[in-house]
């Protein structure tokens, strides 16, 4: 898998080089959960390149700690990214990676919740409650822990952008299992909802929805099922094939902007908005993701089972 990291790193333009943003956010604190790979990874690395200071927080260890000591390295600095482990579904790990982040320099300016998992699978009348339990209290009580303990340490200062991450499968019916959908759809009216109660303290909250992304999500899952050649140039074949746009697959760092924008000054007036980033996919009928979805459930449902991010 090392030559499909960089490719991969090639894909979503990881990058130390620096950008019209970069002073904005040199001195701007930032925590992503979820941030160990896939949409988390890029977002780590933009926000890095354009000089925050940025907490990965994440429940896989090694590819958080790995990442974290990368960019300290790339950017020769040991504060330019460090790792804590946080599990979203328990609310000590919560609180304490948003103290971490605020130990840095008093202050937190940016939340990214952004972990998430497939979860239960299966027609309704044979979907595992087991199952649907665990993928709401991931995909949805770890969201509402994120907003609450983002909100606890912002509302001091009053200031500061929490970002979520929703799915167009959250807009529209038939994109995703029932489980998945219904949480994602639940983050975006947590965030409408919250945007209300927090704009008095100058905090903004908004949420991101993606089409389907190629990330190392699909590429694990492929490789667990044995039915492609698992390279990152072949996930980013299969998403490419189906893309509404010619010849342009949605990737990571397309979400990475968004959360960046979001998280900038130029959004200053921006709260309670779902950006979509779907080239319009939930503007029309969305065939072809219904496809595409169809096409691929066996390699989801892997996905699913093994709780991928």
């Amino acid at each position: 898998m090392e030559l499909a990291d960089e490719a991969w790193r090639a894909r979503t333009g990881s990058s130390k080089s620096s950008a019209p943003w970069q002073h904005q956010h040199k001195s701007r604190v930032a925590i992503i959960t979820g941030g160990a790979n896939g949409i988390g990874d890029a977002t780590v690395r933009h926000f890095v390149a354009h000089g925050a200071q940025v907490v990965i927080a994440d429940v896989q260890d090694e590819l958080g700690s790995h990442l974290a000591r990368e960019l300290q390295r790339d950017f020769s600095s040991p504060t330019a990214a460090r790792y804590v482990h946080c599990d979203v579904t328990a609310e000590p790990d919560v609180a304490a990676a948003l103290d971490v982040a605020h130990s840095i320099a008093g202050h937190v300016d940016v939340v990214f919740s952004n972990a998430g998992i497939l979860g239960a699978l299966g027609p309704l009348d044979q979907t595992d409650v087991a199952e649907l339990e665990r993928t709401m209290h991931v995909n949805l009580r770890g969201h509402f822990l994120a907003l609450k303990h983002a909100a606890r340490v912002m509302k001091p200062r009053a200031a500061g952008s929490i970002i979520l991450t929703g799915s167009v499968a959250g807009i529209v019916g038939g994109l995703s299992p029932h489980a998945y959908a219904m949480c994602k759809a639940g983050v975006i009216g947590l965030v409408r909802s919250s945007a209300v109660e927090l704009r008095e303290f100058g905090i903004r909250v908004n949420v991101i929805s993606p089409d389907a992304i190629p990330t190392k999500f699909l590429s694990t899952a492929l490789e667990t099922m044995g039915d492609l050649p698992v390279t990152a140039e072949k996930v980013v074949e299969i998403v490419k094939k189906n893309s509404l746009l010619p010849n342009r697959p949605l990737c990571a760092l397309d979400i990475a902007n968004a959360a960046l924008f979001l998280a900038g000054d130029e959004s200053g007036y921006v709260s309670g908005h779902n950006l979509v980033v779907d080239a319009s996919n939930t503007v029309t009928k969305p065939a072809i993701m219904h496809t595409w979805f169809t096409t691929y459930a066996p390699m989801l449902q892997e996905a699913g089972k093994r709780g991928l991010t």
